[in-house]
C-alpha cells in the first residue's frame, strides 16, 4: 500500500526538515542494556518537551510556554523476552510502576483566552504517581486484568492515532473533561478485566474508586486542583480490529527494489465505549454547581482506517466522538478527525506528518441550545522527525478557533480572535 508523493506537497515538507537528515535507522541508546539488567525487567525513562508560542491573535500576543515532562517506567514479568506462544501461567502475569515529574508553566491556556489547553502535557507540576498495579497480560490466551493504581486512559477513552498530536483535545480522552474523571496523571484505585478473541476484538470493564483519588494523587506531594469526591466510575469498551483482510498491513512497507521500513502507523481499528460515573463532591451547593455533581453518562466512538493517497508510503484516517446522554458534563459533545502520512517526505522513510481538527462543544454557552451548543475548535498540523529510536523532533503549528468559547464560553469573550501558535516538542526515550 504505497502511494506517490505530490511535488508541492515534497517542497513543503523538505522545508520543515531541510536541516535534519540524521539516519533514522541509527541504533538508540537503552538504559536497559546499560544497567545490564534481568531479561524479566523492563526499565525505562523518557523526558518530553512542549515549548510554545502565540504568532497571532488571542489575548496576549507575546505569551509563551515551556512544558515538560520526565517518565520513569519499570515493569517486571518472566514473560517479557519470552514467545507468547511458550508462555507458562506465571509469564501472563507482571507488576508496573510509573513516577511522572511535571514542571513548567501553566498560565499559557489562560493568558491567550483558550479553554484548553495546546500542550497535552499540561498539569499541576510535581511528582505523581501514575501507575502502580498488577496486571495479567492476555498472550496467547482470552482473558487479561489489571487491579491496583492507574488512570482511566491506561486502556480506556483512547486511540493509538491520539499519540501522534500535541493538542490536549486529540492527546487526550475524548476531551472528557468532567470533575473527578481519573485522567492521567490523576490516577486511583482501580480494576480492568477484558476478554479477547482473534476476531471479535478486546471487550473491557473497568471500575474505578474515586473516594481514594485525592489521596493517591496527592501522595506525593502535588496540589490537586479539584475538591475532593466520591463516587465511582464504570466504563464498558469494545475494541476490534478492522481490514483484517489487507494482509499487506502486516509486511513492512518496501522502499526501491532491495530494501524495506517498519510500519509506525497505528493498525486499522475500530472502538466503542460507554461509561457511567456518579461523582458526589464534597462542599456547598456552589462548589458542586459548578464542577457538575451527581451522575454522568456518556459514550465514544472511533475509526482508524488504512488508505491510499497521493502521499506518503502508509496513510490513516481517522475520525472518534463522544457524547454526554445524562447528567452534566463541560463538554457534552465531542468530533475529532485527522489523517496521519508516514514517509510523505523522500528519504525520511521513517517521519510522520499529522493534521487534526477537534471542536468541542462547552455546557455554559449562554443563548445557545441544543445541538447548537457553543464550541472551541482547534486545528493541528505538525511533522515528526525520527532521528533514532530515543529522539524525535516534533515541530507543530495550532490554529484555535473560537478560543475560551467566544460569547457566553467559559473563559474567553467575543473580541477573543483566533490564535496562531507555534511550537516544538522533542520526545527523548531510554
Amino acid at each position: 500500500m504505497r502511494g506517490s508523493r505530490h511535488p508541492c506537497i515534497q517542497f513543503f515538507l523538505l522545508a520543515i526538515s531541510a536541516l535534519i537528515q540524521s539516519p533514522a535507522n541509527a541504533e538508540g541508546f537503552k538504559l536497559q542494556s546499560w544497567l545490564d539488567l534481568s531479561n524479566w525487567i523492563d526499565l525505562g525513562l523518557s523526558y518530553n518537551t512542549q515549548p510554545m508560542m502565540v504568532l497571532s491573535g488571542g489575548k496576549n500576543q507575546s505569551a509563551k510556554s515551556f512544558f515538560q515532562t520526565i517518565v520513569l517506567d519499570l515493569g517486571v514479568s518472566t514473560g517479557m523476552n519470552k514467545s507468547t506462544a511458550d508462555w507458562l501461567e506465571s509469564d501472563h502475569w507482571a507488576i508496573h510502576l510509573e513516577l511522572t515529574q511535571l514542571n513548567g508553566d501553566l498560565n499559557f491556556q489562560q493568558e491567550i483566552g483558550a479553554l484548553f489547553e495546546p500542550q497535552s502535557t499540561a498539569n499541576p507540576v510535581g511528582t505523581w504517581l501514575t501507575e502502580a498495579h498488577i496486571s495479567r497480560e492476555p498472550g496467547e490466551s482470552w482473558w487479561s486484568m489489571q487491579a491496583g493504581i492507574m488512570s482511566i486512559n491506561n486502556k480506556f477513552l483512547a486511540i493509538d492515532a491520539y499519540d501522534f498530536y500535541n493538542t490536549s483535545t486529540i492527546n487526550n480522552n475524548y476531551n472528557v473533561n468532567n470533575t473527578g474523571f481519573p485522567i492521567n496523571p490523576i490516577a486511583t484505585t482501580a480494576v480492568q478485566f477484558a476478554l479477547h478473541d482473534k476476531k471479535w476484538g478486546e471487550l473491557r470493564y473497568g471500575f474505578f474508586d474515586l473516594d481514594r483519588e485525592s489521596a493517591v494523587s496527592t501522595w506525593l506531594g502535588v496540589e490537586l486542583p479539584q475538591p475532593r469526591l466520591k463516587g465511582n466510575y464504570q466504563g464498558l469498551q469494545w475494541t476490534v480490529g478492522l481490514q483484517q483482510k489487507w494482509a499487506e498491513l502486516q509486511d513492512e512497507i518496501e522502499i526501491g527494489e532491495s530494501s524495506t521500513t517498519p510500519r509506525l502507523l497505528p493498525s486499522p481499528s475500530g472502538q466503542l465505549g460507554g461509561y457511567i460515573a456518579n461523582v458526589n463532591i464534597e462542599g456547598d451547593n456552589m462548589v458542586k454547581l459548578k464542577n457538575a455533581n451527581g451522575l454522568t453518562r456518556g459514550i465514544y466512538l472511533a475509526a482508524t482506517m488504512a488508505t491510499n493517497l497521493p502521499i506518503g508510503l502508509d496513510n490513516r484516517l481517522w475520525g472518534a466522538g463522544a457524547f454526554t446522554i445524562e447528567g452534566k458534563s463541560p463538554t457534552p459533545t465531542y468530533i475529532a478527525a485527522g489523517l496521519l502520512s508516514q514517509g510523505a517526505l523522500l528519504g525520511r522513510e521513517k517521519d510522520v506528518l499529522a493534521l487534526g481538527f477537534t471542536r468541542t462543544s462547552l455546557a455554559s454557552s449562554k443563548g445557545y441550545s441544543p445541538p447548537f451548543l457553543n464550541y472551541e475548535a482547534i486545528i493541528e498540523l505538525n511533522y515528526t522527525i525520527q532521528f533514532n529510536q530515543n529522539l524525535q523532533i516534533q515541530p507543530q503549528f495550532q490554529w484555535i478557533i473560537n478560543p475560551g468559547g467566544g460569547n457566553g464560553g467559559q473563559g474567553g469573550n467575543a473580541n477573543t480572535p483566533g490564535i496562531w501558535a507555534a511550537g516544538l516538542t522533542l520526545n527523548l526515550e531510554v
